[in-house]
Parts: C-alpha cells; structure tokens; sequence
C-alpha cells in the first residue's frame, strides 16, 4: 500500500498537477498544490507559463528573451521555443518601452531597447574632461523626443513650465566652483538645476525658461563641493526634441586674492590663487591701480593660475620681471595707493565686479563708491628706510563692498628677482656694530642653475666679515623663513639685531659639513650637503616667551636640551645686548675664502 502511495506522488509530480496525494503507512494523506510552471526549466524551449512568458532554448541575454526566460524591454517573443523580434524602433510606444524615438541608437536619449537614459531612478551621469583654460567641461547631444514625462510643470522664471518630456542628468563637484549651464536645442525647452535629490523640481537652486527656442543658461559662483541634479524638460506638454546640454566648472574667482602690495622697488602686487586643487585662467580677471586720482586699468593674459601659485603685476618702468610676473602701464609709491582685484574689467566707479582691494597711505585715494577700507587705509611705508618691506595678507575676513586692514601685515622681503644680475647690493664700508669697524663688500646678485637668481656672498678679504645688512621696520615677526647654500666653513651666518647693533642674535651659521642652529646658549647640528639648496623657517616665534621652533627643510629641528630658545638666547652675545624687536636683517661669512648664497628671505 505504501509502494502504491509513493508511485502517485512520482506520476503527479511529473505531470505537473493541481493537486497531490501523498499517504504514508499510516494511511493519512497530505494534500499539496503545485503551481502551473512549478517544474519549468528556462532554455528548455519549452514556456512555462506563468514563471516563463517566453523560452528560445538558451540561457543568454539581449536576445528579446533573458536568462530568467522573461521578455526584454523592445521584444515582442511567441511561440515555443520562442522567436523574439525587435519592436523598439518602429515608432510605437509597445509594451515595456519607455520611450520610443524611431531608432535603435544609444546615447541619444532613449536606447536601443527603448528605456529612457536618465530617469529619476537612474540620472545620465554627466563626466566632466579637463580644458585648456583650466576649467572642467561635460558636454552631452540628446534628445527628448520619444515620450519620458516624469512630472508636471512646475514654477519657473515666474511662470509654470516643464510639462513636456524631460531627462535627468547628474554630476558631482569634488571642489567649490564656479558652475555654468547652457542648454541649446530645436525647441522650446526649460532648464533646472537641482541638489542632493533629482527630481523635486520645486526646489530647484536656479531654472531657466527663455521664450521660444532661445538658449536656457544658468551660472553660479561658489557653488559648494556636491552631486548636483540638471533637468532638460520640454516647456509645455508637446515640447520635445533634440539639444544640447553644457556644464562648465571653473575654479572660483573668489580663490584668487591680493596677496602683496609693493609700492617701493616694484611697484605693482602679487596675486595667489588660494584654491586646494583647481586652476584659474587669468583672463578671468583683470586688476586696477591708483595712484592718488589717477586710475589704471590692466588686463591679465590667457594664462593658467595653478594652485597655490602667486603671480606679480608690476608697472614696467621697473627693470627685471621675473618668469611669472606680468608688466602694465601704471605708477604708485608706498606713500599712496591702491590695487584692485576684479572679474573682468575694474569698474573704478561702482566697483560693483570688485573681488579684492588694499589701499594705503594718509593720502589713499578713495576705492569705488560704496567700497571702504575698515577702519581705515593701512598705514604707507617709509620708502626712505624700508625699501624691502611690503604688505602682505595674513587674514581673509573682509570682502566686498568692506575690505579689512587687519586683513594686512608688514613683511620684510629680501627677493633677488628684485635686482638686475650682477648688481652689487648691500654695501657698508663704516663702522656699525659694537665689533668696530668691519669692510663690508656686500653681495652680488648672480644665476644660479637650481634657484635662478639669488645672492651670493662673496669671499671677505682680509678682514673676513663680509654681508647683507638690511634696515626694516621695527617688526616683532612670529616667522622668518629663507632659503641657503653653504660652501665651506664659518659661512651662511644668518643675525637679527636693532638698527644700531645688527649681529644682536645670531640664527645659524654653516660648519663645514653641517648647520648649526643655536638655542638655549648652545647649538644643534644638523648635516648638509655642500652647495645644495635648504629650507629654514624659524616658526611660532613667541616674543613674551621669546622662544621659536626651528624647522629645516620642512622637519622641526629637535633636541633634549637644545628644543627651546630662551631669554638669554636673545642675546647670545651679551656684549651685543638685548633686542625687543626685529630691526635689522644681515646674512654673511665670517671667513674670507669661503662663500655662501641666499634667497626668498622672509620676515612676517
């Protein structure tokens, strides 16, 4: 009886009833319901109905017939096994088509299988290509034609609009930029902008809906680092066809600030790029100076401002512009100034296009209407002491239409790229320190192969000290940075003193095959590679504490007992007295037949 039992079960099972008896010994039965297709096997050729709606005896895809045996989208499949043709194409919206545009192409708006490219599920992500100018460029050709409304018309330039077919695009901004969208197409379209979700058209950030077929263009500045939405829609309910879709990203013009003021040696500024990663083309901008009442425009070159990088803009009545430096016609003293920095063209009446100002002197010309200097211009420089002193910025917290004088500080600035090659600078033949009377034959300005130009302290003579000495503002610095070479021993001495005793404290000075930094009222070493070029930064100078940390190229130069500069580290030399401020500046030898060079000196 069992045996009997377990031969209906085997023969129902294969013949795929609606309805299985299945007893054991014990003479109950259990009653199962087996679902038509139950024992289906896609690529069978056989359709089974409902799992199956179509089986072509294989297992592949894009054939109109799947791997699960269900129909793609664009095929219509019949019979068993089954014949699948292509209906996508025909100009018929068919079932499981989206959209339907006549063709069987891609990238077009609507593929070969007719879905529409870029849905709210699933935005046309856009792939942004690095230009010439800088900028990142995505560019798409599509069309809206083929059906693939999404939502209703919604509030636009004052007006509903939107209601025809549309896709969605998405991009994402690793940086702030400055953004622009152009769209250009064969009907009268509407543009949106849109973050973080792609298909709330009521909280687009900008819309576009010009009249007719007219381009859609939108821009932003600043806009923050994101993934970011666009909408190409048809304007009304029939609007639809084939356009053009341009997304530019720019580094923002608000990256690049005013970073220097020199009315003396150079007259003119530096400009810096302050952006993390992007470049910014100078022809963007443009800057203006004055000089009392007089104004002068200058146009900046189509020209890449990388990162990080400084440019100056300098009168060309001054000799030696560097490789990076730009010359215009204009003039300004350290007594009275001005610079501007704008976007385009300086508009000196309004200043409405103003991204950045400094003006200085008791006489600052006035900024254009409605810009100020809070409190007040910074004070002008005395031109008669202070020939290497400029104004550097050390904050970012005024913007237009007020700009801070907090935002600037004193920086005294030693640049060989200043001087033509082969002048001889700094030359001081009387006596000035408490050691009498020393010969100073000062230094050449010479090429170097690794550097460029910079200053070379020559051999001493008989006398042996020989070098730099610089009157600056009496300055109360917290960092002084330069760069050195050292050729031999008791060379690339490095003192800071008062405008009466220049050798009041002493930084370093080369032995040999090493530098020593003094603290403490003793020394750390540190080994160099003679007549190659280092970095040394005397950083977080503390003039309460008057203490520093000294770094050496880029590493903080450390040690056990010798960490900290303290009180009497100030006055190294007691003979040479205390300083409470920086006023002097002096680099040299204390040999005769040995020499050293210097650039990018630096106090702030």
């Amino acid at each position: 009886m069992a045996r009997l039992h377990d031969l209906k079960f085997r023969w129902t099972l294969a013949l795929s009833t609606t309805l299985v008896l299945a007893a054991g010994c014990g003479g109950k039965a259990d009653i199962t319901f087996v679902g038509e297709g139950a024992n289906s096997v896609c690529g069978d050729g056989a359709v089974g109905k409902p799992v199956e709606d179509c089986d072509d005896s294989n297992t592949g895809k894009g054939d109109g017939c799947s791997d699960k045996c269900k129909s793609e989208p664009g095929y219509v499949c019949t019979g068993e096994p089954s014949t699948c043709l292509l209906t996508c194409g025909n100009d018929k919206l068919d079932t499981g088509e989206t959209c339907e545009d006549g063709n069987l192409d891609d990238k077009d708006g609507c593929t070969a299988s007719c879905q529409i490219e870029g849905t709210c599920e699933a935005p046309a992500a856009l792939t942004f290509k690095a230009a010439a100018d800088g900028s990142l460029v995505a560019k798409v050709d599509s069309s809206t034609s083929g059906g693939g409304k999404q939502f209703d018309a919604a509030a636009c330039g004052g007006d509903d609009a939107g209601a025809g077919a549309d896709r969605i695009y998405s991009f994402v901004l690793e940086n702030p930029a400055d953004l622009s969208l152009k769209l250009s197409g064969s009907f009268n379209s509407t543009l949106r902008l849109l973050k973080d979700q792609p298909c709330d058209v009521k909280k687009s950030l900008l819309c576009s809906n010009a009249d007719g077929n007219a381009d859609e263009v939108l821009s932003s500045t600043d806009l923050a680092a994101g993934t970011y939405y666009v909408v190409v829609d048809g304007a009304a309910g029939s609007s639809e066809g084939e356009f053009t879709l341009t997304v530019t990203a720019a580094c923002p013009l608000s990256s690049v600030k005013i970073e220097q003021v020199d009315g003396y040696i150079r007259d003119g500024a530096y400009i810096r790029n302050y952006a993390d990663k992007c470049s910014v083309n100078l022809k963007r901008l443009a800057m203006g100076f004055k000089y009392y009442s007089s104004e002068y425009p200058i146009s900046l070159p189509d020209r890449l401002l990388a990162a990080g990088d400084s440019v100056g803009v300098f009168s060309q009545d001054h000799d030696n512009p560097a490789a990076k430096e730009i010359a215009g016609e204009f003039y300004m003293e350290t007594v009275s100034g001005a610079a501007l920095l704008c976007k385009g063209a300086c508009d000196f009446d309004s200043g409405t296009n103003v991204l950045d100002a400094v003006s200085w002197g008791l006489d600052a010309p006035s900024l254009p209407s409605g810009l100020s200097m809070d409190p007040s211009a910074i004070t002008a420089i005395d031109s008669s002491t202070d020939a290497f002193t400029d104004y550097r910025r050390v904050e970012f917290v005024g913007a237009n239409p007020k700009f801070k004088a907090t935002d600037w500080g004193l920086i005294f600035q030693a640049d060989p790229e200043r001087f033509p090659s082969g002048t001889s600078v700094g030359v001081m033949t009387s006596g000035w320190n408490a050691l009498g009377t020393l010969p100073l034959n000062g230094i050449n300005v010479v090429e170097d192969p690794k550097e460029g130009r910079v200053f070379e302290v020559t051999n001493g003579g008989s006398a042996g000290f020989n070098g730099y000495y610089a009157l600056v503002p009496s300055m109360t610095p917290t960092r002084i940075s330069y760069r050195f070479s050292c050729f031999g021993g008791n060379v690339g001495a490095v003192f800071l003193g008062t405008a009466t005793v220049p050798l009041s404290v002493i930084v370093q000075q080369c032995t040999g095959p090493s530098v020593t930094f003094y603290s403490d009222g003793g020394s750390i070493s540190v080994a160099i590679d003679g007549g190659n070029w280092h970095t040394v930064e005397l950083r977080d100078i503390d003039w309460t504490a008057r203490t520093w940390d000294v770094y050496f190229d880029g590493g903080l130069v450390t040690d056990p007992e010798d960490s900290a500069i303290t009180a009497d580290d100030f006055a190294q030399y007691a003979y040479l007295g205390t300083i409470g401020a920086v006023e002097s500046f002096w680099i040299g030898n204390q040999t005769e037949s040995a020499a050293s060079q210097f650039a990018d000196i630096q106090m702030r």
